[in-house]
């Protein structure tokens, strides 16, 4: 039997906060997000995706800071916030989720302040006889925040063979 497990997924589009939205403007967003985006913007963020900001310590952030500061880093971040922007493309992905036929778990960390909560139920309702699964005290960074939280789920959904 195929198994599909689905953790915090964008898979609709997304509300953005300001500075998402500025980076996206024509002309001047791609600029100000590839030339001006610093480690200070970069640790804002990623507090934002845990339930509890202070876990986020200096070896994590240095950490992205340099996945994103690599040759191509920047662009690949941005080539992602504007897929998370367009709804056109964003869209084609229900019928695409519609589609699937196999058991599937849709994990979500309940506290996530940066995929919109209703996301996690839009996203089972997608899917038929998805099971949604919350993870408590937990923000975007499931795997980061409740490791032994997330294992627990992986293991009961794919059983003994896990």
């Amino acid at each position: 039997m195929r198994r599909l497990l689905l953790v915090d997924a964008t898979c609709f589009a997304m509300p953005l906060p300001l500075e998402g939205k500025l980076a996206l403007v024509p002309g001047l967003g791609p600029y100000v997000f590839k030339n001006l985006y610093r480690r200070p913007a970069l640790a804002h963020y990623l507090a934002r995706a845990l339930a509890d900001p202070t876990r986020l310590g200096e070896d994590d952030l240095d950490l992205y800071w340099d996945r994103l500061a690599r040759t191509g880093g920047r662009e690949a971040a941005y080539a992602m916030l504007t897929q998370l922007a367009n709804d056109e493309r964003m869209a084609a992905m229900l019928p695409r989720l519609k589609a699937l036929t196999c058991d599937t778990l849709v994990i979500w960390g309940e506290r996530d302040a940066i995929v919109p909560r209703e996301h996690a139920s839009r996203l089972r309702d997608a899917i038929s006889g998805a099971d949604l699964r919350w993870v408590d005290g937990c923000g975007h960074a499931v795997a980061e925040e409740q490791p032994a939280a997330l294992t627990a789920l992986v293991r009961e959904h794919l059983g003994a063979t896990a």
